[in-house]
């Protein structure tokens, strides 16, 4: 295995660590996918990776009032993840050569603010660069997709994200911790080759043993996503009806697995917040207007028309407007996992739902 090397340059340490392979914590056993039958599937060849109800009132009405709270609900949001979270870090470790900008916005693989940012100014809240160690093409493992192309970026995969995180200052048993991975294990293979179905679940394992690195590091509050429909991504749909449901297949298998493996943490004293990025999407593909949006299938990229009507910026990564709606998702979420009433309240309850009770659980 590589060695593990991720680097956090926005960290006053300002220094590049480098860590070999650490060893495994005690975990309990997950449920096994069964990767002995072969998948009924061709190969697909990747051409280009780039290219409301009552709880969505209660989570408006808890935005609205959220600015009155005298506490925030958390002490800050530490990100882990790929090019969905990652707010500028590949861009400084290549120099600022990756991504382009332009046509991306400051860093970041998409028009404006991820969902990671719209969170945080949904909770009242700010974003510290410190605190963000999401690295566009990481995977769950130590290695990075894109560091075949782009060797700076070599060993920023998840495990060493969360590792040199530890490592930096401690989990923050008051910090959001988010998590959002997994697309670029399965690029990975598909596009170099391998066994998928392995693949698949030694993703499952690396993202579950994160959060066990995490919580056994202090974390107390994380917020898991899965992966989002692959298959309704422009660059799925490019890959004709057969490839596009050989995505969403993958993405299916990778999302129950993940599902079966937090449910056994969760058994085990591990709770994390989960937010159905794939469900998500095809909700928004199902109903583009009634998300606001016009196009839910195509890259605002390479269209002159306003992205902000747009779902997808390019083949894979959504928009700007995409990553408001995960975020209204993930507070919806939130609500949902702190509050008895589930959501269901009215104004100040509903912060309190969210702000009394994090800060009841950290005691």
């Amino acid at each position: 295995m590589l060695n593990g090397k991720i680097r956090n340059p926005r960290n006053q340490c300002g220094d590049f660590r480098m860590m070999g392979c650490r060893e495994k914590l005690p975990v309990k056993r997950f449920p096994e996918i069964n990767t002995n039958n072969p998948i009924a599937m061709t190969p697909i060849r990747i051409k280009s990776i780039l290219g409301n109800s009552g709880r969505t009132l209660a989570a408006s009405l808890l935005l609205t009032s959220l600015s009155f709270a005298a506490e925030k609900p958390f002490s800050k949001i530490v990100t882990f993840g790929d090019s969905l979270s990652d707010t500028g870090n590949a861009f400084l470790y290549t120099g600022g050569l990756y991504p382009a900008n332009p046509p991306n916005a400051a860093g970041r693989i998409s028009n404006g603010a991820l969902w990671t940012e719209h969170l945080a100014e949904k909770l009242g809240m700010e974003l510290q660069p410190e605190d963000q160690y999401a690295v566009a093409g990481a995977r769950t493992d130590q290695d990075n997709f894109n560091a075949i192309f782009i060797p700076p970026l070599a060993g920023t995969g998840l495990e060493s994200q969360v590792s040199t995180y530890l490592t930096d200052s401690g989990a923050d048993p008051a910090a959001l911790h988010t998590i959002w991975i997994g697309a670029n294990d399965i690029f990975t293979t598909l596009t170099f080759g391998g066994e998928i179905g392995l693949t698949v679940y030694t993703a499952i394992q690396n993202t579950a043993q994160s959060v066990v690195t995490l919580s056994s590091g202090g974390a107390r509050h994380i917020l898991v996503v899965n992966l989002p429909d692959l298959g309704l991504t422009p660059f799925g749909l490019a890959q004709g009806p057969q490839g596009s449901a050989q995505l969403s297949y993958l993405t299916n298998l990778y999302n129950a697995g993940l599902k079966q493996a937090l449910d056994s943490l969760e058994k085990a004293g591990i709770r994390t917040i989960r937010l159905d990025a794939a469900g998500l999407i095809r909700e928004i593909a199902a109903d583009p207007a009634a998300f606001g949006l016009a196009n839910a299938t195509d890259p605002a990229l390479v269209s002159l028309n306003n992205p902000d009507e747009y779902l997808f910026w390019d083949g894979v990564h959504p928009t700007t407007a995409g990553h408001q709606l995960v975020a209204g998702r993930a507070v919806r979420e939130l609500v949902a996992f702190y509050s008895p009433r589930k959501g269901h309240g009215k104004g100040p309850g509903l912060v309190n739902s969210l702000n009394g009770l994090v800060h009841a659980s950290n005691r």
